[in-house]
């Protein structure tokens, strides 16, 4: 697959927490052909700028890429306090808003998470890890 025909592709997920697992999967498609786009990554695909504000470049490079891939961990990330979504994290929003525009949507899910998931599921009182 040439430069011109690779797949763009948007990482989303919490990002602080998760830099080191963001780096390696970035790094993967990359070495697969895939044109990666990753906020903390200048050189990567991902566009700014300056006139807009970071959830504005986030959702214009949700928009741009081709498919997104998401990375769930146990962090849900700091509610948005404007926009058109207020109340959800940053990366809820970017889940959303790719969803609505009809783009490919892959998840993947840590399995300390999905544990998390799971014992609060059977009882809301219980202790996560």
């Amino acid at each position: 697959m040439s430069e011109q025909n690779a797949i763009d592709v948007f990482i989303s997920s919490t990002c602080r927490d998760l830099l080191d697992l963001r780096a390696v999967v970035s790094t993967d498609l990359a070495e697969h052909r895939f044109r990666v786009r990753v906020s903390e990554d200048v050189a990567s695909g991902f566009a700014v700028d300056p006139g807009k504000d970071s959830m504005a470049i986030c959702l214009k490079n949700v928009e741009d890429a081709r498919a997104i891939v998401c990375i769930v961990d146990r962090k849900y990330g700091m509610p948005l306090n404007t926009g058109p979504y207020t109340g959800k994290s940053p990366f809820h929003a970017e889940i959303e808003h790719a969803r609505s525009k009809g783009k490919a949507v892959f998840y993947f899910i840590r399995n300390l998470a999905i544990q998390d998931f799971e014992a609060m599921k059977n009882n809301a009182t219980a202790p996560v890890n």
